[in-house]
């Protein structure tokens, strides 16, 4: 398929592994801006793709710095994000059928602000497609879930410990992991032991119910990490990276079972489709893969030419 122009996928985690895709797979949308060098776009061209006939379905051309968030697994609404400035931006809606941006801007349930800050570090959408779940977090103040309807022009904030990333790598390190029935959603920070489990089971109440601080070793943080944590499929066992190696945390207890490649620092994380087996990617490109129930390393290798950035996903052989 050609497209008219010159367009890229979305970032879909701060390490820029791409996305764009809805949660199905079936919509795929680009983006391109006009701007001029080393300027703030002033307009925004993005493409909605179908991915099953290869067919662009839909264009979007919008003036001023919007930002792909999510597209909803029908292909109907996209969630822009609105740069205001610096540091300040807006949720929106823009409804495909109308072709029309949404004047309502998507607020915060809970406090009923509008403007946002923060770093996105990565996402998780539900199993039903009706929300996605973003690690956000800020550089002096708390880090934050921000759960957004994919149904309408609405948004939850969901706090978490911290006090920012200005004073420290580690506070850049948090991961998001949803149960495979979609009732329960981790956000951990490997680096500084502080996991939270969120109730998800009434999509319109997202509630914290607890926060635990585990043991995951001493050594010094690397930096930003956005896909390093991993949830068994019966939802007892939460695997993520520490400071060093991978650690198992028991879901019930919310407290270390167990630790493996302590030599490791951990860059990515990804499970086989089955659950089974992990695979763990180092910050210095190799490959681990260790059984999800023992925790034994079963194999060890170097990845492909050049450093791989992450495990985008694991077929089954």
């Amino acid at each position: 398929m050609e497209l008219p122009g010159v367009f890229q996928l979305p970032p879909a985690t701060i390490t820029g592994v791409p996305g764009g895709t809805s949660r199905n797979g079936q919509w795929l949308v680009v983006e391109s801006y006009e701007s001029s060098p080393n300027s703030v776009p002033t307009a925004t061209h993005m493409l909605l793709i179908n991915t099953a006939a290869s067919r662009i379905t839909d264009r979007v051309n919008l003036g001023g710095y919007f930002h792909f968030d999510a597209v909803s697994d029908d292909g109907q609404r996209l969630y822009l994000i609105q740069y205001l400035n610096g540091k300040e931006y807006y949720v929106r809606l823009y409804n495909i059928i109308g072709n029309t941006l949404d004047e309502n801007i998507v607020v915060d349930k809970s406090d009923g602000n509008q403007a946002m800050t923060g770093l996105r570090l990565s996402g998780v959408a539900s199993p039903d497609g009706h929300m996605l779940y973003s690690m956000y977090v800020r550089e002096n103040d708390n880090p934050f879930i921000h759960a957004l309807s994919l149904d309408g022009p609405y948004a939850f904030c969901l706090d978490l410990p911290g006090s920012g990333y200005s004073s420290g790598k580690a506070d850049m390190q948090w991961s998001l992991a949803m149960s495979s029935n979609g009732t329960r959603l981790y956000a951990i920070n490997g680096a500084t032991g502080i996991v939270a489990e969120v109730d998800t089971s009434n999509q319109f109440s997202p509630q914290i119910v607890r926060t635990a601080k585990i043991a995951t070793g001493s050594s010094a943080s690397i930096g930003a990490s956005a896909l390093t944590a991993v949830i068994s499929p019966d939802g007892k066992t939460l695997v993520t990276a520490g400071s060093s190696g991978i650690v198992w945390v028991d879901t019930a207890s919310l407290k270390v079972r167990m630790q493996a490649l302590s030599d490791w620092h951990v860059w990515s994380l990804g499970s086989s489709p089955d659950g089974s087996v992990l695979y763990a990617v180092s910050d210095k490109g190799s490959i681990a893969e260790v059984s999800m129930a023992s925790g034994a390393v079963a194999n060890r290798f170097d990845g492909a030419q050049g450093q791989p950035m992450a495990l985008m996903r694991v077929a089954a052989s």
